[in-house]
């Protein structure tokens, strides 16, 4: 091994290792100084990378948490004055209920309306008022407002807050249906969950008549007189029967018969009274009303009416619904209140209250919903019996604007079958003459028939049916029947010129068909159309005289079309059907004096029927709200209600979204902490470890630099080499 001076390998070893340690030793007391393990990228590349990516989530994520909680705040502030309203909205309806009585003069009402006023104002005022940093939020503009609730794109939640002023709340359909009491009420409701139809048990309203009194007698009465028998009758007068004539047994089963009615008496008033208030609107009212909560509709009968007062006597014979008020003396608008008296005394028996209004007319109110029948007044009336006679109408209120959903259909009893009357065909038929077959049918399973006879012709004729699945029993007296065929022209040459008058009648019950008339060439002249219902197929046919086509076209109204065209003076006739199974029809009336019958026949029994009369329909909302008379006060008693429902409902979707919100905010929360927990874990130092190896650094260069001076100063023994 050689001794060299000029390089100092050792110092060049020791030095390179102290350098390496005295940079791991600036590296660890850097990481101690920020208590960071990774302070730079060459620390640790991809730990960097994922704890900066769980940074900007979590700070992300605290920004949602603020928007969350100002979304919170928001939903408060809408809460509280929702509460505040609902709150009004109840003193309204407390006020309508106020209003709702009798006792209440107009005036009153008045005064109970102003107060009504003041608080819709002040409704009105919280809606528009209520803000949250200059943003109203009751006053409908705060609708699809967008929050940012996580740490990326998209991570949002939407918040809407329907209007809570009386214009927008309370929204109701009122409207007024007047049935017809001589048929059958038929009513039909909608669910509005299922969409099912929900069917009222058919109604009709009777007034007080003597037939209704005596079906009640017969009722109340029959068992007993039933039981009356020979041998009882014989029993009970202690009388030997074969020696009575039959009319002196007759007179004295007539004088029991007359006990058993008498004494029947108060019991019959009673069931008279109730069948009157069983057969009247308040019993259909209440009917409907049991399915309000499927239907969100609500019934009122109103039963009432009104007449003048002129001075004069009622008369002995004066009845309200049967019930006797007897001769009253009545002054002008019965200042003294007689009248009023005579009828409010017996109001528990008829049904019906009485009051004069403030114009001095009497106003009869019935207190169940029962007719009213005025009776035996004799002329000059001091009242009016046909105007104060009335079965009233229903006010039907349906939750929301929106369709009507209640079918009252009045239908006629017992119809069977139905004949039209015989119009001629002749010369004089008038443009668009209208056999009526049928009017509207309703039944299960029914069907109508319809059948078409011509009559006597006094020269050879001919009838064509080209298709004999046609109407089964279309049907004719004439001699002769014939069949087209599609796109075959069948010629009918007759025996001699027809007689001027002589008539065509063609129809078809499909659509779509074409048929050319002509006769030598020349397209038969149209006369007019007769419109049958038949309850087929429809058909609309549409004639162009240039070129002799009736074309058969869709008809929305369910009615069959007849055609009548003119054959007067012609020797020939010639037809083409065009169509696939073309079902047309032809009748060739040769005298003009042929008439035609239309007669309808049921396959099963059906019944004719129109609909109510609706009228005085009405969307109402809130701001609508009038006390002023009682019909007024119940509605808007309704019209509160459903505000409240409104305004319950607004309340539950802000409260909804708050629970959405804190829930929100807590989840937040916790991806937030679990977010700083995970990027604490990569980028910050483990203290003790980090200590640990800093005094193994410090030892390491404290040893490195002791190593250095000595191998800095191992040559300095070689110079004592060169000494002598």
């Amino acid at each position: 091994m050689s001794l060299s001076i000029k390089t100092n390998i050792a110092s060049l070893n020791a030095y390179q290792k102290l350098s390496k340690n005295s940079n791991r030793l600036n590296g660890s007391l850097q990481k101690l100084s920020s208590g960071l393990r990774i302070n730079k990228a060459c620390d640790d590349g991809s730990g960097m990378v994922i704890a900066d990516s769980l940074k900007s989530q979590y700070r992300g994520l605290g920004q949602a948490i603020k928007n969350a909680n100002d979304a919170v705040s928001i939903t408060q502030t809408a809460d509280g004055a929702l509460e505040e309203s609902i709150n009004i909205v109840n003193i309204i309806k407390t006020k309508a209920i106020q209003a709702s009585q009798d006792g209440q003069t107009y005036e009153s009402r008045k005064a109970i309306q102003s107060d009504i006023d003041k608080l819709r104002q002040e409704l009105d005022q919280i809606a528009k008022s209520t803000s949250f940093n200059g943003q109203k939020l009751l006053s409908g503009e705060f609708t699809n407002k967008t929050f940012h609730i996580g740490a990326y794109t998209g991570e949002t939640v939407d918040i809407s807050i329907d209007s809570a002023e009386s214009t927008k709340i309370g929204h109701t359909t009122v409207a007024e249906v007047i049935p017809d009491y001589t048929k059958l009420i038929y009513t039909t409701l909608q669910d509005k969950q299922t969409g099912d139809d929900i069917v009222i048990e058919p109604f009709k309203i009777e007034y007080y008549t003597p037939d209704l009194v005596k079906d009640e007698l017969d009722k109340l009465t029959k068992e007993d007189i039933n039981k009356l028998t020979d041998e009882e009758l014989a029993k009970r007068t202690n009388k030997d029967l074969s020696k009575l004539t039959t009319r002196e047994i007759e007179e004295l089963r007539n004088i029991f018969i007359d006990e058993i009615v008498e004494n029947a008496s108060d019991q019959l008033t009673k069931n008279v009274s109730n069948r009157l208030v069983k057969h009247g609107l308040g019993t259909l009212a209440e009917q409907i009303n049991k399915y309000e909560e499927k239907t969100d509709v609500k019934a009122f009968p109103i039963v009432e009416s009104e007449s003048r007062i002129i001075a004069g006597s009622t008369s002995d014979n004066f009845k309200i619904n049967g019930i006797t008020i007897g001769n009253i003396d009545v002054i002008p608008n019965d200042s003294d209140g007689a009248l009023i008296a005579a009828i409010n005394s017996l109001s528990n028996m008829t049904g019906v209250k009485a009051h004069v209004t403030a114009s001095g007319k009497l106003e009869l109110v019935s207190t169940d919903g029962r007719a009213i029948k005025v009776e035996g007044l004799p002329t000059p009336e001091v009242i009016s019996s046909s105007a104060l006679t009335t079965h009233g109408y229903l006010k039907m209120i349906s939750r929301n604007f929106g369709q009507y959903d209640v079918t009252h259909r009045n239908i006629a009893e017992n119809v069977a079958t139905a004949t039209t009357a015989n119009p001629t065909i002749m010369n004089a038929i008038p443009t668009n003459t209208i056999i009526n077959w049928s009017s509207n049918t309703q039944g299960s399973g029914g069907g109508i028939n319809a059948t078409i006879t011509s009559g006597a012709v006094n020269i050879g004729t001919e009838t064509l049916l080209d298709d004999p699945n046609f109407i089964s029993n279309f049907s004719s007296n004439l001699s002769v029947l014939e069949y087209g065929a599609n796109s075959v022209t069948t010629v009918i040459n007759f025996s001699s010129p027809l007689p001027t008058g002589s008539k065509l009648l063609l129809g078809d019950v499909d659509s779509g068909h074409v048929a050319t008339l002509t006769s030598g060439g020349t397209p038969l002249t149209y006369v007019s159309q007769l419109e049958s219902r038949s309850g087929q197929n429809s058909t609309f046919p549409i004639y162009n005289p240039a070129t002799g086509k009736l074309t058969s076209q869709p008809n929305s109204n369910n009615n069959d079309e007849v055609t009548s065209f003119d054959l007067s003076n012609l020797s020939s006739l010639q037809i083409e059907f065009q169509g696939s199974g073309a079902a047309w029809a032809a009748i060739a009336l040769a005298d003009p004096s042929t008439s035609i019958t239309s007669t309808i026949t049921t396959t099963t029994e059906y019944q004719t029927y129109e609909d109510s009369i609706v009228f005085n329909k009405e969307l109402l909302r809130l701001c609508d709200v009038n006390v002023t008379t009682f019909d007024d006060a119940q509605i808007s008693m309704e019209l509160a209600d459903i505000s409240l429902g409104d305004l319950d409902k607004i309340r539950s979707n802000i409260g909804s979204v708050q629970n959405q919100l804190q829930s929100t905010i807590s989840n937040i929360t916790n991806t937030q902490n679990n977010a700083m927990a995970s990027e604490s874990s990569i980028r910050d130092l483990d203290f003790s470890s980090e200590s640990m190896y800093f005094s193994k650094l410090q030892v390491f260069a404290e040893s490195g630099a002791f190593v250095l001076a000595q191998a800095n100063s191992s040559k300095e023994n070689l110079i004592s080499l060169l000494e002598g």
